[in-house]
């Protein structure tokens, strides 16, 4: 199957496109730069790059137009409320111009990784499922990648009603693991491993190993039914719990404090109108403050998604950052 490829580079889409290539599909991978990420295998003769960007439709259509299936990844995450404009583009925009591409030329076949944070957060820490109703109090918390996300992914149903567009919804969890080159996940682990993480607040997040992430996208490619929504998760943990993991992993000790949401808030806000690179946004606090917990039993069902240990892919993702130097 030829396949075009969008976010190739980043964490996940590294092992989705290395997944990819493992099967044989012809892979045409969009990248802004032309590079890729620093564990691809560019020698592949199943793996084309294609330098361009999902803003400037005429960079990629030309590669786009002879491709059975698209998976799109790519997107931009911040949580600070001066990259409004920039998420917009990158999640909302880009994403328009690239449905309205697959419609132009007849895409048999799309992934599409939305964010399970648009799902909400648990309800008294019950994990939520695929048929969960939307919650709009996401739009009042100060963030606005969440309502970056929501937009493209209602845009996305919009195309899949009135242009049905075939496209498989795939929410993978926060990823662990290693060769995470950009520490676009595993920060919070080495800032734990730095002593940088005194304190935390009462909330928790849905983690799943970036490989098993990966799997489950190509798996949605191979198997996922258009029109349906699969969550990509495996282990619902309070942050106390995270923490408390990292220590039996990594020997060190566990951060005893729990920063009332309030404090952490106004101390957020606070830092962020004293520096323009504030360590922490307020929009951080409204995410680890709340629980994004959910439930994948469809995935486990439907996909075959794997479940590899919490503890081997935190102690798998540690030694790939000290062997790479990325702890000194």
């Amino acid at each position: 199957m030829k396949v075009f490829l969008t976010g190739g580079s980043g964490f996940i889409g590294s092992f989705v496109l290395k997944y990819l290539l493992e099967e044989s599909h012809q892979v045409f991978a969009l990248s802004r730069s032309g590079k890729l990420h620093p564990s691809t295998d560019l020698k592949s003769p199943f793996l084309e790059v294609i330098k361009g960007d999902l803003l400037q439709k005429e960079s990629y259509e030309n590669a786009l137009s002879s491709c059975d299936a698209v998976i799109h990844i790519a997107g931009k995450i911040s949580t600070a409320m001066k990259d409004a404009e920039m998420l917009e583009n990158a999640n909302v925009v880009s994403t328009k111009n690239l449905w309205q591409s697959c419609e132009q030329y007849k895409i048999k076949k799309i992934v599409y990784l939305a964010s399970i944070f648009a799902h909400g957060w648990a309800e008294n820490q019950v994990p939520i499922e695929e048929n969960a109703i939307y919650d709009d109090r996401i739009y009042e918390l100060p963030m606005p990648y969440f309502k970056a996300k929501r937009r493209a992914e209602l845009l996305s149903w919009e195309y899949v009603g009135k242009h049905q567009l075939p496209i498989i919804f795939a929410y993978p969890g926060y990823c662990i693991g290693p060769e995470d080159y950009y520490l676009s996940s595993m920060r919070v682990v080495k800032q734990f491993l730095k002593n940088e993480i005194p304190a935390y607040v009462n909330g928790g997040m849905s983690f799943i190993d970036v490989r098993d992430a990966a799997r489950g996208l190509v798996a949605c490619l191979n198997k996922g039914v258009v029109g349906e929504k699969y969550l990509l998760s495996n282990f619902n943990l309070s942050w106390k719990e995270f923490f408390e993991l990292l220590s039996e992993v990594t020997r060190k000790p566990a951060p005893l404090f729990i920063l009332p949401p309030g404090l952490a808030s106004f101390t957020a806000k606070l830092l962020e109108s004293i520096w323009e690179d504030s360590p922490i946004s307020e929009g951080d606090i409204a995410l680890l403050s709340h629980h994004w917990y959910y439930d994948s039993s469809k995935a486990r069902r439907e996909l075959g998604l794997q479940k590899r240990p919490l503890e081997e892919s935190l102690r798998e993702g540690i030694d790939w950052m000290k062997a790479n130097r990325l702890l000194d």
